[in-house]
């Protein structure tokens, strides 16, 4: 997941780390995917992949922010104004500026209560997980462009039709 500072517990349990940045999951949820997703061959695995850029936006869920920046008002303002060149470089600025472990962990928390109300297959929430363990999360920078875009049409916007992966 996100950078964990050096000498610090990891949220997967394992020891401390020494040099190099923590990206793992808490052991809770690796055990809960590979359950989830046993028997499922790459090829499918990469079916699950292809859904995940859509996920936050059919199932409303979104990364949780206590207050709006100025990169993100110039975004939403972006969305506003349907400037898509200006608003994929501001979606850049705005996840590394919210991108850390706890929200990656409350977004994952999200997914898995989706599952468990039955709006998301396992597998689905699994390859989810996973996809959240990774750098540069196609699901994590969709769940906060799935914010900009709320905010945007809670103002009054219509949001232009963009698929927020790179």
């Amino acid at each position: 997941m996100s950078e964990i500072r050096r000498r610090r517990p990891r949220p997967c349990g394992s020891r401390p780390k020494a040099t190099r940045r923590c990206h793992c999951l808490p052991r809770p949820f690796r055990l809960a995917v590979s359950e989830d997703l046993a028997g499922i061959d790459e090829t499918g695995r990469l079916a699950l992949y292809e859904e995940l850029a859509y996920l936050p936006r059919a199932l409303r869920i979104h990364v949780h922010l206590f207050a709006i920046t100025p990169v993100m008002e110039r975004a939403i303002q972006a969305i506003h104004d349907q400037d898509i060149p200006l608003l994929a470089d501001l979606l850049d600025a705005v996840v590394a500026e919210v991108d850390s472990p706890g929200r990656r962990i409350r977004l994952a928390r999200d997914v898995f209560g989706q599952r468990d109300q039955g709006h998301i297959r396992p597998e689905l929430a699994a390859a989810a997980i996973l996809e959240l363990d990774r750098m540069d999360s196609i699901l994590f920078r969709s769940a906060v462009y799935s914010l900009l875009e709320g905010v945007s049409s809670d103002r009054g916007a219509s949001p232009p039709n963009v698929n927020p992966t790179p």
